[in-house]
């Protein structure tokens, strides 16, 4: 077969382009490490300007991200591979950083009941944001404390829905657990119930080690506190065992609600033979935690 001899191309504008890529490339900081380190030619580097420019530019979104929620979904980014061999140069996919540290976090929750992608947020960046610092100002005053693992008093959390009561104790466990480590169950507080009640009739076992796990773990949260199925079994099971424990143990425990105390108790008090259980329930509710009402307009994020 004949062979084809194909017209060599060159364009002096693109030569220059070239050129003057193949220098930013060299004296970039992201990559003089890089190329020292494989004792890449001049040559080689000129030969994978393609990579060099895709890396920069996979870093520089990195830069600018702002999380792995559902505006950014990509989990993963590009690094360089050098093979010895060819010296060639590849790009391959490896797991974003920023998505390995919220998959380490949630690890450390025993349980997480609210969107994953909260923890993309942090604590400090959102307590100031100004439409939001009015709102926040009592709260943030009085979890400050809390981030000292001798503090054993949490808050009860109360106002109306969607203000950012969940949200900001999501934040603070994520910040408690970067400072402190730890474990933390931030649990809604109507599926905890519901599953205890199933384990309690369905698993015994399960349950008495599900009850040990929760009055336990460093940090109660219970969200939506007051929207549980309420019964004088249930109180006196689930809800009264779990607190009174915690009480005794010096653990920490944090509650929202969109009920004051005050109703708790009354939603809670199902008939007049209650009354001594529910007493116990405030003097318990008093002790693990001091109320905080939370007012404001709808939050967004």
């Amino acid at each position: 077969m004949k062979k084809v001899d194909f017209p060599e191309f060159h364009n002096p504008k693109l030569d220059e382009i070239r050129l003057k890529k193949f220098v930013e490339v060299k004296e970039d900081p992201l990559f003089k490490e890089f190329i020292l380190e494989n004792e890449l030619t001049d040559e080689e580097i000129m030969n994978n300007l393609s990579v060099f420019l895709r890396t920069k530019e996979d870093l520089s979104f990195c830069k600018d991200c702002k999380g792995v929620c559902h505006k950014y979904p990509s989990k993963t980014q590009f690094k360089m591979v050098l093979h010895e061999g060819s010296r060639a140069l590849d790009l391959e996919l490896k797991t974003c950083s920023f998505y390995e540290e919220i998959e380490y976090l949630k690890e450390l929750f025993y349980h997480l009941d609210f969107p994953s992608s909260w923890l993309q947020y942090d604590f400090k960046e959102e307590i100031l944001k100004n439409d939001y610092t009015s709102i926040r100002a009592n709260v943030i005053k009085n979890l400050r404390p809390c981030l000292d693992k001798n503090q054993k008093k949490g808050l009860y959390i109360y106002g109306e829905s969607r203000i950012g009561k969940s949200f900001i104790l999501a934040l603070f466990s994520k910040y408690y657990l970067q400072m402190n480590g730890g474990n933390i169950a931030f649990c809604s507080s109507n599926e905890l119930f519901k599953d205890l009640n199933d384990l309690y009739f369905n698993d015994k076992e399960s349950f008495a080690r599900e009850m040990m796990n929760l009055q336990n773990v460093d940090i109660l949260i219970l969200d939506g506190f007051g929207r549980e199925h309420k019964s004088d079994f249930m109180r006196d099971m689930y809800l009264l065992p779990l607190l009174n424990e915690r009480r005794s143990f010096g653990k920490i425990t944090f509650f929202t609600s969109n009920f004051t105390l005050k109703e708790i108790f009354t939603m809670y008090q199902v008939n007049k033979a209650s009354l001594p259980q529910v007493k116990q329930l405030e003097l318990v509710l008093n002790d693990l935690a001091t109320p905080i009402e939370m007012k404001g307009h709808p939050y967004s994020f």
